[in-house]
């Protein structure tokens, strides 16, 4: 689906998998909750979590070519901005 529209509700597959591995691994979790407690800009909080799209395109790399979605295709642009946004309207 990459390229193609969005993806579980986020813009493509590739900024749908970065947020979920935010969300899933303790490290990146916990510096995203550091980030958006002190209420990070936006450049910090990608520069903070780059680990997140490094590990995604890793998987995209060894997976794509197996995967029956479609989304091997090539590896699209991480939408920074929408996880931005979508995580720092959590409170902790």
């Amino acid at each position: 689906m990459t390229g193609e529209g969005r993806y579980q509700g986020w813009t493509n597959w590739e900024t749908w998998h970065t947020a979920l591995l935010i969300d899933n691994e303790r490290g990146i979790y916990d510096k995203k909750v550091e980030l958006v407690k002190r209420k990070a800009s936006l450049s910090e909080f990608k520069r903070g979590l780059k680990e997140a799209e490094t590990l995604t395109k890793k998987f995209w790399k060894e997976s794509s070519k197996d995967n029956p979605e479609g989304w091997g295709k090539k590896f699209d642009k991480v939408n920074w901005n929408e996880i931005y946004k979508n995580m720092i309207d959590e409170e902790y």
